[in-house]
């Protein structure tokens, strides 16, 4: 049986009084649904992880339950079933959602979810201030209306697909790294995953931010890396360079990849492996590990083959030529 992030566990409990009191405090209403056999089989596990404005985690139940998720929090949620089936419901609109499909819920109505005996799956929460100011940051103005996505997201292909690997693979390595511990590899999680949400999944907002953008002005771009220079030892959010380089996110995206062939967010990651290796040569380092994890690489072995790729040797032979030369 799949279980994910079992090593950052929140909840595990047979008692169900005990759930609904721990999720009531969290402004969701939980009911067991089903028959009384269905209703035995009770056994509640929440595993996830606290970034500044996300959550991420694993659910499930055991039994049939039905939850209701009030509006009150402002959240968004991505839930994507890992096994089984449930039923989710919002303004009369029904998704049935199972390995193949799953759902995107804003917080404009109360979140109606039916799971049925066995369900699990891997759900993300996102703050709504802080999306609402990540989607500002891409149009370069707040936002009027309320951001609203499609409910329904494939699975089988495309980004619905692109999307359950990105957050299977962040709940395999939050179990083996210290995110919280490492605020530059957070906030590089966040802010990849806000931004293709927004410019990949249909919104309110998708003709808006898939209007054709400004001219090509290489100062803009300028401005953004001395920016990026400057500030390398702190989180750096879009929305920080949208400020200082003038033009709107989606602009400054498409300049960034027109002049350095890649997205803000992955120049910024090169520019601090750079600064590992700088580290690691000055041979005042005491660890490979220490000097990664203090520019946001908080896994070790992929920090290893990352580096080996891009500079042709494993980060240990360059602290060994380092510590010669010290």
């Amino acid at each position: 049986m799949l279980t994910l992030l079992e090593r950052v566990p929140i909840l595990r409990s047979r008692d169900f009084a005990c759930a609904q009191a721990f999720l009531a405090e969290r402004n969701i209403d939980l009911a067991l649904s089903g028959d009384g056999e269905d209703r035995a089989g009770f056994d509640v596990r929440y595993n996830g992880v606290y970034l500044p404005g996300i959550w991420l985690g694993y659910i499930e139940y055991g039994a049939a339950v039905t939850a209701r998720v009030s509006p009150r929090r402002g959240d968004y949620w991505v839930h994507l079933p890992v096994r089984g089936q449930f039923e989710s419901a919002m303004g009369g609109l029904v998704t049935e959602c199972n390995v193949r499909r799953g759902v995107i819920a804003s917080p404009r109505e109360t979140l109606v979810i039916r799971s049925r005996p066995g369900a699990a799956r891997l759900s993300l929460s996102i703050n709504g201030e802080t999306l609402a100011e990540q989607l500002g940051a891409l149009l370069g103005d707040v936002p009027g209306a309320p951001l609203e996505f499609m409910p329904g997201i494939g699975l089988d292909g495309g980004y619905g697909a692109s999307l359950a690997q990105a957050l299977r693979a962040a709940a395999a390595r939050l179990e083996s790294e210290d995110w919280p511990r490492s605020p530059l590899a957070a906030n590089e999680f966040e802010q990849s995953v806000m931004t293709t949400l927004l410019l990949c999944h249909p919104s309110n907002y998708s003709r808006s931010l898939g209007r054709r953008v400004h001219p090509i002005a290489p100062r803009d771009v300028a401005r953004a890396l001395d920016f990026m220079h400057e500030h390398l030892a702190q989180p750096i959010r879009l929305a920080d360079l949208v400020r200082v380089s003038g033009v709107a996110g989606r602009t400054l995206l498409k300049h960034f990849e027109d002049f350095e062939g890649q997205s803000p967010m992955r120049y910024l990651r090169s520019l601090r492996m750079k600064r590992v290796r700088d580290e690691l040569l000055s041979g005042r380092t005491q660890s490979v590990a220490r000097a990664a994890r203090r520019w946001g690489f908080a896994h070790a072995g992929r920090f290893s083959t990352e580096y080996r790729k891009r500079f042709g040797e494993p980060p240990s032979a360059t602290r060994q030529r380092g510590s010669r030369v010290f």
